[in-house]
């Protein structure tokens, strides 16, 4: 059985896109004048249009007790929470959304957020550190790291994708 984990892992992350990218409609926006896509001139709208679709990602790795997270982050949390927007997803290490009911051990109370309350897990920090530095180049600094990268749909592993 699976309990609910509002802290980010990579699974989490790639899983959160799948909805953005599935409700995207057919267009022609993306058709290049005189470009010979694979059934004729601008022939096939919607996987032209589906295929370039790119989101802006950032990965913050900032502890809330540090000086930066104490003095900048936490305090704007709410802001950057409305900022990021539809083309840009925002993931925390160790931050996570709970019900003020069901905040678990282990989870500090950070700040409520669009009415929502934002809890820290040391664990889930450095858990989620350790996956993505498992898959990447980046090694933590021990600082507050911003990580920003592409995410681009994929054909192949989207089901709502024809």
């Amino acid at each position: 059985m699976s309990t609910y984990n509002p802290i980010p892992s990579l699974t989490s992350v790639e899983d959160s896109f799948e909805p953005s990218f599935s409700k995207m409609e057919e267009t022609n926006i993306r058709v290049r004048p005189g470009e010979h896509y694979q059934f004729g001139y601008g022939a096939d709208l919607k996987k032209v249009y589906l295929a370039d679709k790119v989101k802006l990602v950032g990965i913050m790795f900032c502890h809330p007790h540090s000086k930066i997270g104490e003095d900048d982050v936490i305090p704007r949390l709410e802001y950057l929470h409305y900022r990021s927007g539809e083309d840009t997803d925002l993931f925390w290490g160790g931050y996570g959304p709970f019900m003020e009911e069901f905040v678990p051990l282990g989870v500090e109370r950070i700040k409520v957020v669009a009415g929502i309350v934002w809890g820290f897990s040391e664990e889930g920090f450095n858990s989620f550190r350790a996956e993505i530095e498992a898959v990447t180049a980046w090694k933590y600094s021990g600082e507050t790291d911003l990580l920003l990268t592409t995410a681009r749909f994929n054909p192949d592993s989207n089901p709502h994708y024809s």
